[in-house]
């Protein structure tokens, strides 16, 4: 029997790229393009106590979303429901409880409104999507759908195709190559999947993971290290049913349309990521010695090393107008940074926020975004933010 493990010495490769095919190809783009937003974000509201009222105190924020009327939703994994704040940060109501019942939860995380106005949960630890019906100060429980997969410990951000069909995104193993697979289900209301598109998983070791086998009695484990700051599989989807896909060591992303077909292949082949620092370095050569030892391998065992430079790209995510964010990567202590794409496969905006938020789980809309933080004492908070031209403006 072989047993996979997958050890990151550094990084966690996160999600999956599809495969290079045919299609149409953008002009390239340089890093000193013209007549494009640059845009700053301004932390506007900051929700999260590290003592007092228990709505205020954040196990885990697991999904975030804004309605309408800009109330502010999040879902706590670890308390299993979901909060709702005023656009003042008051907190309004909470629903949902532990439990697998109808309407209750286990792990929920990554909230979205439906074209309907219900608010869909993925219910991780019950395999299915809740949907509630949001009242003035309520949420009513409407439906339940089960997921197509036994991925629950993934979370990718809930979206919907152009019919209005929920797509459920996760892994399927296949025993007979020892590799699981990524796919996008497309579910209509009663669950049943009627429409699925399989996203080819390239092999660990073409990313340079390196595999290390150990035997144990009849059984084979395989563990994978990954290259500190090496490259990584992106993938992210968007509300309109659209997705992209990257590998974080070249700046070249695919973007496909809500039909599947490649619409969009955006390069910038100039771009290089910043240069890793000293203390950066360090710290990735002891969590290589430190997989080693877990696994009882010697140093020697690790063909790589901490490279001079980080990968160009260091995040995709789409925004709810359907616009494409690429994060590149920065230099330690730098804000973090992105170039957006709008749907027409055109570079729209570069936007700046401070490093301390992150929004690849977020919520992000055209001129706000919902992420999450931590203080020092590791107390999690909602940060939303608010985007502004910034006060320099013109190419880097």
């Amino acid at each position: 029997m072989l047993t996979t493990t997958r050890i990151c010495a550094a990084v966690t490769c996160a999600s999956v790229l599809a495969a290079c095919g045919a299609g149409p190809r953008d002009a390239d783009r340089g890093a000193l393009d013209t007549g494009v937003d640059v845009l700053t974000a301004t932390v506007a509201l900051e929700i999260g106590e590290t003592e007092g009222e228990a709505a205020y105190l954040f196990g885990r924020v697991s999904g975030l979303a804004l309605d309408a009327d800009g109330r502010i939703y999040v879902a706590d994994g670890q308390a299993n429901e979901v909060r709702v704040f005023a656009p003042d940060g008051a907190h309004l109501f909470s629903f949902g409880r532990e439990g697998s019942g109808p309407g209750e939860m286990r792990r929920p995380c990554c909230l979205a409104f439906d074209r309907d106005g219900l608010l869909w949960v993925r219910d991780a630890g019950n395999a299915r999507y809740n949907a509630y019906r949001i009242e003035a100060g309520s949420a009513t429980y409407v439906r339940q759908v089960r997921m197509a997969h036994s991925d629950v410990n993934f979370g990718p951000p809930i979206t919907f195709s152009a019919e209005g069909h929920l797509i459920d995104v996760g892994h399927r193993y296949d025993p007979a190559t020892d590799v699981a697979a990524l796919f996008r289900f497309h579910l209509d209301s009663a669950g049943t999947v009627v429409r699925e598109e399989a996203i080819p998983t390239p092999a660990p070791q073409e990313l340079g993971a390196q595999v290390v086998e150990r035997s144990s009695g009849d059984s084979r484990h395989r563990f994978y290290f990954w290259p500190p700051y090496g490259a990584r599989h992106l993938v992210a989807h968007s509300p309109d049913g659209s997705r992209a896909t990257a590998i974080s060591s070249t700046y070249e992303v695919e973007w496909y349309g809500p039909d599947g077909e490649l619409a969009h292949t955006i390069r910038q082949p100039d771009v290089l990521g910043p240069p890793i620092s000293p203390e950066e370095a360090q710290r990735g050569e002891e969590r290589i010695a430190a997989q080693l030892r877990s696994i009882g391998a010697a140093p020697g065992e690790a063909r790589f090393r901490v490279p001079e430079r980080k990968p160009p790209l260091a995040g995709l995510f789409f925004d709810r107008a359907g616009r494409l964010w690429v994060r590149r990567s920065v230099a330690q202590g730098h804000p973090s940074e992105a170039d957006v794409y709008a749907p027409d496969g055109k570079l729209a905006a570069r936007v700046t926020w401070p490093a301390r938020v992150s929004l690849d789980d977020g919520f992000v809309d055209l001129d706000r975004a919902l992420g999450t933080t931590t203080d020092s004492l590791g107390v999690a908070r909602v940060v939303l933010l608010q985007f502004a031209p910034a006060v320099e403006t013109g190419g880097r």
